[in-house]
């Protein structure tokens, strides 16, 4: 029976992969523009530096290593920067994480553990009866 369901089970696996290459796909582009747009930015901000640096050195208004001291000035707090906004999406991913262990300590259960009225058992032997199980599904997937 598994080697005739193979190509049945394989059908349904690259059927399941569609969605998430798509959506894998729109995050790449979005990701993509993203970083492109922030290396723009980076690059556009020393060329302005290296350009007018270039003006006020050659007006002798600012020194060659002033001009250098600022660049590195720049390029570390562009980077601090760049490493805070990055972290917030951790932050973000906390909070809400936060939020719903709250939820599942908060939520009361249906079984009242202070409840004296339900059967109280003298002795438990280890054997377990399982009724109404249905094991057509597993996982989401339908057996085959």
């Amino acid at each position: 029976m598994t080697y005739s369901a193979q190509e049945k089970i394989m059908a349904l696996f690259e059927a399941m992969q569609l969605k998430p290459c798509k959506e894998s796909k729109k995050r790449a582009y979005i990701t993509g523009s993203g970083l492109g747009a922030a290396l723009f930015a980076t690059y556009c901000t020393w060329v302005v530096d290296f350009w007018w640096g270039g003006q006020l050195v050659k007006r002798e208004d600012l020194s060659f290593g002033d001009l250098f001291g600022c660049f590195f000035i720049l390029v570390a707090s562009g980077r601090m920067i760049a490493e805070a906004g990055s972290m917030t999406l951790d932050l973000t991913k906390g909070a809400n994480s936060i939020v719903i262990v709250s939820n599942i300590l908060d939520r009361r259960t249906k079984i009242d553990p202070y409840d004296g009225a339900g059967v109280k058992l003298n002795k438990i032997d280890g054997n377990v009866e399982l009724k109404g199980v249905d094991s057509s599904v597993r996982f989401g997937l339908p057996l085959l």
